[in-house]
């Protein structure tokens, strides 16, 4: 029970450390659907994606404040990987206003610290192999972009340097 807490309250930490806001010019022209075609091409999932459902922003997924994502979002993706037996997940923001962006991630940043725990419980029993990435659980805003992710240390690296290098302002 002590080894759970403590991999439980580790995962928070790593993830709290991860809160990153690029401070760069970013582009502001491109939709979650482009971005995130970046970040797949970076790092193909195994077995493939889906992409999350519309009903995704919701109060079972977002909590209480879902309706700020709702509200202050004009486009957003999420996908995850085919099979149930892999973690992985990724999502995009846009972000109506610069200055509702940190709103925005904090929700994100509650949403994946959830999804974290959820997985965690599920994982020790299923599939131990996929608790590391539950680690690597980032969440990164570039300009008027948040974007998360649950993948494993090496395809974090990777997903996050396309998401931030497709942002880069030219």
């Amino acid at each position: 029970m002590m080894k759970r807490i403590l991999s439980v309250m580790l995962a928070m930490l790593l993830l709290t450390a991860s809160l990153i806001s690029c401070g760069a010019n970013y582009r502001d022209d491109l939709t979650p659907a482009q971005v995130m075609k970046s970040v797949l091409d970076a790092i193909p999932l195994e077995e493939g994606y889906r992409q999350v459902s519309d009903s995704f922003i919701s109060e079972s997924s977002f909590g209480t404040f879902y309706t700020v994502i709702l509200e202050n979002t004009d486009h957003y993706i999420a996908v995850s990987e085919k099979s149930d037996m892999n973690v992985d997940e990724i999502g995009v923001f846009h972000v109506k206003s610069g200055d509702l962006t940190e709103d925005v991630k904090v929700i994100v940043s509650d949403y994946v610290k959830a999804r974290t725990r959820q997985y965690e419980d599920l994982l020790i029993s299923y599939n131990p192999n996929e608790l590391p990435k539950l680690e690597e659980a980032t969440v990164v805003v570039c300009g008027k972009y948040v974007y998360y992710s649950i993948l494993s240390e090496a395809r974090t690296s990777a997903a996050k340097a396309a998401f931030e290098n497709t942002l880069k302002a030219e």
